[in-house]
């Protein structure tokens, strides 16, 4: 009401001045657009005309849902523009000169994250933390003091409506099955390559992260969740720059890191390029009962891992004209990662009498990823929504993992060494993807069709060789637990999507349809196994969103999503925490299926209120289950439950208490359901999972501006007990982060220090229950950290970016690695 009074009231003035205006000559007439720093349409923000000569206020308009003004009844004079849109600073345009009866179409007005200086007018307009758009929910690091010092696994933990648990694996919106992209490119890795390669990426390495939870036909059809796109920082105009990012972590590990971004551009090409190194220690520890029958297995596990990370990426783009250009892009990652882990256990023959055997194990891992990607890229833009993107990808994959794991078992009144049984393991894994694809965008029908195909061949070479070890140190190969492991893949996919704008509605509809053959061989001494699938899948979209009124709109979004299992899920390796704790592969697992309708409200393009639905079925998740082999065993592995319902609301809400203090507030409710199939073999009665769990996760950060030009931060987030994997219930875990940040040298630096997980909140705990299994854990890690970063950027601070490009092999490559085992087993 305050805002309609308001352009009431300042209508009726100017109308009031008109009459007295000194110039009868003809009104003149002012339009132009405006757009977001995304050039994405501001839609309703308000438009202010003003007299250069004493700053009064001559009109007031607002744009349409297009960005478009129109500011008629205009009398001859010198004048400038003020706009103010929720989410943005004000912007104050140059000042300008109209003659009468002129109409007069104003440049392309963009809100930009920079301070621009414009001869004796300076605007200066900084993203907000969370900005809140139709069709996602964008979470702006640059600004944020919290996010200095963290690497990006720790910034998506403090993202709306993101929960990462204690094993790394990432959740939106209570599902699983989320998709990360990097500059609009899908990650090459999953799970715990995934989280070592986000560990790689310094938070002062990123500018943004976008949340898409419903993505349209376009966008590849996996992600049951949707899909995270990680956005790095790029530079702005025409010259050179760079920036140079320091920083390092203390608590019961250390951790460094360091970084460097380069760019230069004239009007023809464009060279640009990054390269991060860090060094960091971590520390994880597992506690956990588990009880077969009457048995009782209890064990401490402490896992010590160093790991040395190389990221760099290197391109150059070539505008021929300006409707063509062409571009080439190589990235990279590599890292040398050692872990030493050590666990003791105490095995109860009877879980009511006294202990019998303690098993001290060790298990050191040497682990070597080397990573990268080619991309030749060509687009050529003819303007008006008209555009052709073409890209052919080539990417190599070689990961080695060598262990050492020796178990000793002590009688537990003696402790006298009873016998020793160690093992060792080689585990090489190679991979090579080849894509090719085409998207095509054009104005039709009074509306956008945007068209396109894409074809991905994929060759993954698994070899593992076992050893038992004996007295003397010597290796012997194990035959039955040796295998090597042989996984094609071919896809072939094509979509077909339309949008179109009118009054006060939007509309999107989409198909994408995808054809797989795959052909999985499992070759041993022992056997040789063979699994082929040849599927086609049919995955449909769409979205219809109303602008009710200036401050409010509904939006309506359906999807059906598929996740196939990663390349490494399928392999049956055994990767052993002792003898009697292991982890392995399905190559029986199947892909899963997501259908998913989402509504959403947005008040005043800030406070957003989401309700969703989703139903999954063929359900890929995580069980632990009785070893048959050996007694006191278990291990934990992939399969399939029949189905999974999910039903989430989510409210994010950024909002001003005062000038000086800001606040952004998330709060998401699930309720999860996830069944089994009695009729499966597996999941019988007796094993039988019916899991029914409400949780809620609560986020806030508050930015408090002190003065000095010092930040004061304050964040933190609070789980309820919720659900992990298939089976497992979860007990409440939470954190408190508290950052300043001050800037210098005229801006061209920035100072940060911070302390994370204040109160040690991050400790999960989790219980289990599948036939005569049941295990109870908790564990956590080194998540109490001060922190301490610096940033300096040398030359010129406006030079253009590269162009942020979508390749076409990431859909692939982030399927290349073994989603990990965790810490629950």
């Amino acid at each position: 009401m305050k805002t309609l009074f308001f352009l009431i009231l300042t209508t009726w003035m100017c109308q009031v001045q008109s009459l007295h205006a000194q110039n009868n000559s003809t009104p003149a007439l002012i339009q132009g657009q405006v757009k977001t720093a995304d050039g994405e349409a501001a839609a309703f923000a308000t438009i202010t005309l003003h007299h250069t000569n004493d700053k009064k206020m001559v009109k007031a308009s607002y744009t349409d849902e297009n960005g478009n003004y129109s500011l008629p009844g205009i009398h001859a004079g010198e004048y400038f523009l003020s706009i103010s849109y929720v989410g943005y600073p004000k912007y104050t345009g140059e000042a300008f000169t109209i003659n009468a009866s002129e109409q007069k179409t104003m440049a392309l007005i963009q809100l930009l994250d920079a301070a621009v200086d414009m001869d004796e007018i300076v605007v200066k307009a900084k993203k907000p933390m969370i900005e809140i758009k139709p069709d996602k929910t964008v979470f702006n690091i640059e600004g944020s003091v919290n996010a200095q010092g963290d690497n990006a696994i720790e910034l998506l933990r403090k993202s709306p409506g993101v929960v990462v648990d204690n094993n790394d694996n990432i959740m939106l919106m209570g599902k699983n099955g989320v998709k990360i992209y990097i500059d609009n490119k899908p990650s090459p890795l999953s799970a715990d390559d995934l989280a070592n390669f986000l560990k790689s990426i310094q938070s002062s390495d990123v500018s943004s992260i976008e949340i898409i939870t419903n993505p349209s036909s376009k966008y590849e059809a996996e992600g049951n969740a949707g899909i995270i796109n990680i956005r790095l920082k790029k530079n702005k105009n025409y010259g050179v720059n760079a920036t140079v990012n320091l920083g390092g972590q203390w608590s019961e590990r250390q951790a460094y890191d360091g970084s460097v971004l380069f760019n230069y551009r004239n009007n023809k090409t464009n060279l640009f390029g990054s390269y991060g190194y860090s060094d960091r220690e971590s520390l994880n520890f597992i506690e956990f009962d588990r009880t077969i029958e009457q048995a009782l297995f209890s064990q401490h596990s402490d896992f010590d891992n160093h790991a040395k990370s190389q990221n760099f990426k290197a391109g150059l783009d070539y505008y021929l004209n300006k409707k063509n250009t062409f571009g080439i892009l190589l990235t990279g990652y590599f890292t040398d990662d050692i872990s030493n882990n050590t666990s003791e256990g105490q095995i109860y023959p009877d879980k009511n009498g006294p202990v019998s055997q303690i098993l001290r194990a060790k298990n050191d891992i040497n682990g070597i990823r080397d990573n990268y990607n080619i991309n030749f890229n060509y687009q050529l833009d003819q303007g008006e929504n008209n555009a052709l993107n073409i890209d052919v990808d080539y990417g190599r994959f070689d990961n080695t993992n060598l262990s050492d794991q020796p178990n000793a078992y002590y009688d537990a009144t003696t402790n006298e060494l009873i016998f020793n049984r160690n093992f060792a393991s080689d585990a090489l894994t190679h991979i090579d993807i080849y894509t090719a694809k085409v998207d095509y965008q054009l104005t039709a029908l009074k509306g956008t069709i945007g068209l396109g195909s894409k074809l991905s061949l994929v060759k993954t070479d698994n070899d593992y060789d076992f050893y038992n070890i004996n007295e003397l140190n010597d290796r012997a190969l194990d035959i039955d637990k040796s295998n090597q492991f042989l996984y094609d893949e071919m896809v072939t996919a094509g979509y077909l999507n339309y949008s179109k704008n009118w009054d006060k509605w939007s509309a999107q509809a989409g198909i994408r349809v995808e054809n797989t053959n795959s052909k999985g061989t499992l070759m041993s001494i022992v056997q040789n196994e063979i699994n082929k699938q040849d599927y086609i899948d049919y995955f449909p979209s769409a979205g219809l969103s109303y602008q009710i009124n200036r401050k409010n709109s509904l939006r309506l979004s359906y999807s059906r999503r598929l996740d196939r299992p990663n390349y490494q899920d399928l392999n049956p390796f055994e990767f052993k925490l002792d003898e009697l704790s292991f982890m392995k592969g399905n190559p029986n697992l199947q892909p899963q299926y997501t259908n998913n309708i989402q509504l959403t409200h947005t008040f005043n393009y800030s406070l957003n209120t989401s309700l969703s639905y989703s139903t999954t079925t063929d359900l890929m998740t995580r069980i632990t289950d009785i070893n048959p082999l050996k007694e006191n065993s278990s291990f934990l592995t992939w399969d399939n439950l029949s189905k999974q319902t999910v039903y989430s609301i989510n409210v994010s809400y950024p909002f001003s208490p005062t000038k000086w203090w800001s606040i952004f507030a998330n709060v998401t409710g699930v309720k999860t359901q996830n069944t089994s199939d009695p009729n499966d073999g597996r999941f019988t009665d007796f094993k039988r999972i019916n899991l029914d769990k409400t949780s809620v996760n609560i986020f806030a950060q508050n930015t408090i501006r002190l003065p000095k030009d010092i930040a004061l931060e304050i964040s933190g987030f609070w789980s309820s007990p919720g659900i992990w994997g298939g089976n497992f219930e979860t007990d409440e875990y939470w954190n408190v982060d508290l950052g300043l940040k001050k800037k210098l040298f005229d801006d061209r630096a920035d100072l940060k220090i911070s302390g994370s997980d204040l109160f040690l909140g991050q400790r999960w705990e989790a219980t289990n229950t599948f036939g005569s299994l049941a295990f109870k854990g908790n564990g956590g890690y080194n998540s109490r950290r001060f922190k301490l970063s610096f940033t300096y950027r040398f030359g010129n601070n406006q030079v253009k970016s590269a162009r942020r490009r979508k390749t076409g092999i990431e859909e692939e490559k982030k399927r290349t690695q073994s989603s990990g085992g965790g810490g629950i087993g």
